[in-house]
């Protein structure tokens, strides 16, 4: 019906530009895709290169939020599964690192920093890498001190105040027994915190022996028996 409306054209002339450029788009990115998975394959590649601020992330005990406001970068670490977080910084300095995922009583206290550095620092550091960290500097840094106290009081796990020597009432294999705080005790309870469980407090603990080097485990101790 000819002149039913003045917009039947346009409509038609409308459907065709969407059309044109929906199939110009798919064209796009289907030739960017193709050339990604060319350009970096494995075969390409066969060693990682450009991996600037590339972590990757895992859990041991439930799922947490790695989170740099900063970089605007926020991915989940959790337990069986790595994940993967890519950013870049352009500017040194130091950058607030937190947990975005309610993880339990502590969470709020799981916070870090990540620093930047020139790129001649970050040659120097890379080839005088650090010694282990001591005492409550290294508790810090893995973690410790967020379930564990050093000043007696209750947190997740026993404190750490005066711990050599302390009589505990521990659980193994289901039977309990007391025991007394010696180094053979807190190696044990940090590379298999299931194997005898504090009364009262619950099997929450993640195994350690992953987590640490053999430097880092013996300061540990030594630190936890002279605090």
């Amino acid at each position: 019906m000819q002149g039913a409306s003045s917009y039947a054209g346009l409509v038609d002339k409308a459907f065709w530009y969407i059309l044109g450029v929906s199939a110009l788009l798919l064209v796009g990115i289907t030739a960017v895709m193709i050339g990604f998975a060319v350009r970096y394959s494995r075969k390409r590649n066969p060693n990682q290169s450009q991996i600037h601020g590339s972590v990757l992330l895992e859990s041991q005990d439930v799922i947490h939020s790695f989170f740099v406001p900063a970089f605007r970068v926020k991915e989940d670490a959790m337990p069986g599964r790595v994940n993967h977080a890519w950013f870049q910084s352009d500017k040194p300095g130091e950058y607030d690192l937190f947990c975005a995922e309610y993880c339990g009583d502590q969470h709020s206290q799981m916070l870090s920093k990540v620093r930047v550095l020139p790129a001649a620092e970050y040659a120097v550091w890379q080839a005088n890498p650090p010694t282990v960290l001591a005492g409550p500097d290294l508790l810090a840094a893995k973690g410790c001190t967020s379930c564990h106290s050093l000043d007696g009081s209750r947190l997740v796990g026993p404190s750490f105040k005066a711990l050599a020597g302390r009589r505990e009432t521990v659980t193994s294999n289901g039977v309990g027994k007391e025991i007394t705080v010696d180094e053979a005790y807190v190696r044990r309870s940090i590379l298999e915190p299931k194997a005898d469980l504090v009364k009262d407090f619950d099997p929450v603990m993640p195994v350690q022996r992953s987590q640490l080097t053999d430097e880092e485990l013996d300061e540990i101790v030594r630190t936890l028996l002279g605090l």
